[in-house]
């Protein structure tokens, strides 16, 4: 990259540092999504790559974690449908996945983009500083959130949990079950009976 054009980023990157005063809400798993990105993405060279990685970077040092199970339904998350507008332009309704290679572009808006970054840990109402290509930065605005349908969790009693027992006998039944890829049968103990007549006692001595 010609000097110059980094000395503008890093300029221009200072100036939104100061300008973008927001604080995300980020489950634990999203939390670690960004983990993983600057852990293990491929380091790819232009100016949008290492926007992006300082954008991340800049994220996690300016958010709060919880459990998936509790975070606020009104937060952007990952796989959560996102409505925003950028500048007050027409609202744009998009779902936020880690991969958008296989999704139709005009309905999901990938997790490691600059304006996704943006949106993950924002609340609906919220406007935030958004990142542009160049280095220079807009507003983006989220107007609402909706959470996908997730499965509840199984508990004792349930039917998802009474499955869970009933895939369980008791070893002292004639049954089998797989342990470590392994199969273990368990059966009844036999008994002995002693020969008729014997009392218990051992066998009759020769003559």
């Amino acid at each position: 990259m010609p000097i110059h054009k980094e000395q503008m980023l890093f300029k221009n990157w200072s100036k939104f540092r100061k300008q973008d005063s927001s604080f995300a809400i980020l489950t634990t798993s999203d939390y670690a999504l960004l983990e993983d990105f600057l852990e293990n993405d491929p380091v790819t060279q232009g100016e949008s790559a290492l926007l992006l990685r300082r954008l991340v970077r800049h994220k996690m040092t300016r958010t709060r974690t919880v459990f998936p199970q509790d975070i606020d339904g009104h937060v952007a998350t990952s796989d959560s449908f996102v409505t925003f507008s950028i500048e007050g332009q027409s609202n744009c309704q998009r779902r936020l996945i880690r991969n958008t290679s296989h999704s139709a572009a005009d309905q999901t808006l990938e997790i490691f983009s600059l304006l996704g970054i943006t949106l993950l840990g924002m609340r609906s109402g919220q406007s935030a500083a958004l990142l542009k290509a160049d280095g220079n930065f807009t507003y983006v605005t989220l107007h609402a959130v909706k959470q996908p349908r997730r499965l509840p969790l199984s508990r004792p009693g349930s039917p998802q949990g009474q499955a869970s027992k009933d895939n369980f006998r008791h070893p002292s039944s004639p049954s089998s079950t797989k342990l470590g890829g392994k199969v273990l049968n368990f059966l009844r103990p036999r008994q002995i009976n002693a020969p008729a007549g014997s009392g218990g006692s051992p066998g009759p001595s020769a003559a």
